[in-house]
């Protein structure tokens, strides 16, 4: 049995979310990066030196805030007794981003399929829902990250920002994606 809402299964609604929510997460990746690169005012006309401050920029954001890598380091160190290397580090902190932002998404697509409602905002307030509940509620509340008071104010600003382009990014590609599989 099939559960249909607005005339598609809810299952299609998930899997269109979750292709929103993999672009959504690889386009705020790419969105923090843009934001490091300003705001160490870089310069569009030397690449090799934007690598370079890019670099600096992510570390430097890694410090102020990384709810996904303390995650990820605390269910590490609780799951499995120890701390992840440098190499399981950089591939365990994105894999977890991009998991639960297509699981996200999935939820968002299935949600939209249920409740016209859902896609009011365009993605944003789901998105920014995601952000307050999660970063800044979740993983701070099951101490797999640092309080939102011992983060920087503008490191608040840029993970916000970011959310907001995630949602608008999973609602454009949700929408888009159900014009291949209608």
């Amino acid at each position: 049995m099939t559960i249909h809402g607005r005339g598609r299964s809810v299952a299609t609604g998930a899997l269109v979310g979750l292709i929103g929510g993999l672009a959504g997460s690889w386009l705020m990746n790419h969105f923090m990066s843009g934001v490091a690169l300003v705001t160490t005012r870089g310069d569009r006309r030397d690449p090799q030196r934007n690598k370079q401050l890019i670099a600096a920029a992510k570390s430097k954001y890694k410090e102020m805030a990384d709810p996904t890598g303390e995650f990820t380091e605390a269910v590490a160190r609780r799951v499995f007794g120890r701390e992840l290397t440098g190499k399981q580090k950089a591939i365990s902190g994105p894999a977890v981003h991009y998991a639960f932002g297509a699981l996200a998404g999935a939820a968002y697509g299935l949600l939209a399929e249920v409740s016209p409602t859902v896609v009011k905002g365009r993605g944003v307030p789901f998105a920014l829902a995601l952000w307050v509940a999660g970063d800044e509620i979740a993983v701070p509340a099951f101490g797999l990250g640092r309080k939102p008071t011992e983060i920087p104010v503008e490191a608040h600003a840029a993970m916000f920002a970011s959310h907001i382009v995630y949602g608008f990014t999973l609602e454009t590609v949700r929408k888009r994606a159900l014009d291949f599989v209608a």
